[in-house]
Parts: C-alpha cells; sequence; structure tokens
C-alpha cells in the first residue's frame, strides 16, 4: 500500500506542474507574443524585413510596465547605387546585406492615456543586440570609353560577378516606440511601431518593425 500511495502522489505532483504554471505565469507576468513586417537597415541601406518578439512583464504599478523582451528580425538591405567596399566602386552594381538580428533586452512602457477605446503608450527599452550580415557586393562592365567616335565598353572593365562575406557583431542599443493596446475578453490586442539602433559604427544597423500581437 505505501508504494501505490508513493506512485499516486509522484502522478499528483506530475499533473500539477503540468498544468498548474501556465495559469499562474499568464497570470503574473503576462506573456504576449507578436509578429511584424518594417524595415531593416544597414549603413546607407534599407529594405524589408520581417520579426518576431515575445516579451513577459517583471514589474507592473499604475499603468506602468517593465518587460523583458526578447526580438528577432531578418530581411535585406540593398542599394541600385555605385557602393562597394570589397570591389571598385567604378564598376559597382550594388550591395545587398542580409540582416539577421536578435535582441535581448528590457522596455518600460510608460502610459499616456486613452484615445477612445484604447489605450496609448510609449515603449523604450535597452538591450543587447547580435547582428549577423551576409553582404553580396555585384560588379561589372559598365565603364564607357570613346573610341573612334564611338561609345564602347573600356578595356578595363572587369567581367560581371559577385563576392559574397560575412560581419557579425554583438553590441548594445536602444529602442523607442509608440503603441495602442485594447482589451477583449481576457486578452489584450496591440499594435505597436518600435524603432531600434545599434551602437555599432561600421554597420549602422537598425531595425524597425511594425508589430501586432496579442498580450495575455
Amino acid at each position: 500500500m505505501p508504494s501505490i500511495e508513493k506512485r499516486d502522489m509522484r502522478k499528483l505532483l506530475l499533473v500539477a506542474l503540468l498544468h498548474l504554471p501556465l495559469p499562474l505565469l499568464a497570470q503574473s507576468f503576462h506573456p504576449s507574443i507578436e509578429a511584424g513586417y518594417g524595415v531593416t537597415g544597414s549603413r546607407l541601406y534599407s529594405g524589408e524585413a520581417f520579426s518576431a518578439q515575445g516579451s513577459v512583464s517583471v514589474f507592473e504599478r499604475n499603468g506602468l510596465q517593465v518587460r523583458a523582451e526578447l526580438l528577432h528580425q531578418r530581411g535585406t538591405a540593398g542599394s541600385n547605387g555605385p557602393r562597394c567596399d570589397r570591389l571598385d566602386d567604378q564598376y559597382c552594381l550594388g550591395t545587398s546585406d542580409r540582416n539577421r538580428i536578435t535582441a535581448l533586452g528590457a522596455a518600460l512602457h510608460i502610459p499616456l492615456g486613452m484615445v477612445g477605446r484604447f489605450r496609448a503608450y510609449a515603449p523604450v527599452g535597452i538591450g543587447l543586440y547580435n547582428r549577423q550580415t551576409t553582404t553580396t557586393e555585384a560588379e561589372g562592365p559598365i565603364a564607357v570609353c570613346v573610341v573612334d567616335r564611338q561609345l564602347v565598353s573600356c578595356a578595363g572593365n572587369p567581367p560581371f560577378r559577385t563576392v559574397s562575406y560575412n560581419t557579425r557583431a554583438t553590441v548594445p542599443g536602444y529602442n523607442v516606440g509608440f503603441g495602442l493596446s485594447a482589451r477583449f475578453s481576457s486578452v489584450n490586442l496591440y499594435a505597436e511601431l518600435r524603432a531600434h539602433d545599434l551602437i555599432e559604427s561600421n554597420s549602422e544597423a537598425a531595425a524597425i518593425p511594425i508589430s501586432v500581437g496579442i498580450r495575455f
């Protein structure tokens, strides 16, 4: 009999561990998840990007919140202008940066009041950002010379080719934004614009997602 009671206790404990934390976490930490579409930036380039973010509340008082956040964004920023770092600008056809940015940080959500049935707030945050970039540069025979009063391809023109290389960095950064949220039943739906700036001199990387999400 004692062995049966022990097995029953283990089962009860397992059931409690599997079922109790979810509502407790939802009530205590108000987790949220969101997806977004926006801009990724790098040097003088910008382009489309997709993002996802999750967060939990670690402090709340009088509408003020401090949330721990995890962000991931990926997209490609490109230029069609004559700017190459590893190829000759004279023959440069364009450059693209495929960015993958992951950030772990904390944001203060400052209440701004009500806008109709929506609650307005301003998120201001800091974090540690990891950037991984694959850069592709292209060049070709675009220089033109005048020979016998005719425009022809210059003799020194290179053939069409591309070169790719990877760079990465882990740097601090900050973000600011604006959001609107409204409560429906037991959850909050929200939309948010956020601008992230990585403190990195050589890449000038940035992320500007427009996100929609749900907060429990």
